[in-house]
């Protein structure tokens, strides 16, 4: 029974993903770089000056 559920939601989840838009924008001139699932999530790459790269995660939850 959890099992099944687990299942479901994980299938539900994937089929989300799978319709929803997903907006990759590069900006090269005022560094900016980002992926942004619509509603759930954006990820944005910064730069910091002591180390390479800073990922920065922002969730709707």
């Amino acid at each position: 029974m959890v099992l099944t559920i687990f299942l479901m939601l994980f299938l539900a989840l994937i089929l989300y993903l799978l319709f929803v838009p997903v907006v990759l924008f590069v900006a090269t001139t005022t560094n900016q770089y980002y992926v942004h699932i619509k509603g759930l999530a954006k990820v944005s790459a910064e730069y910091h000056s002591e180390e390479i790269l800073r990922v920065k995660l922002e969730v709707f939850f």
